[in-house]
């Protein structure tokens, strides 16, 4: 293991903030989706 910062680590650190970016998005639409179920809507 070098020492240095490669493009590699960089492009998987970014994939990794991508996907802590687009999760909690994810979550709170299913959890919307969850709400209008239990209200009886068509959603």
């Amino acid at each position: 293991m070098s020492g240095h910062f490669t493009d590699r680590d960089e492009r998987m650190w970014q994939q990794r903030a991508e996907e802590r970016a687009t999760r909690p998005l994810a979550i709170g639409a299913w959890l919307r989706g969850l709400r209008a179920a239990i209200r009886g809507g068509s959603s």
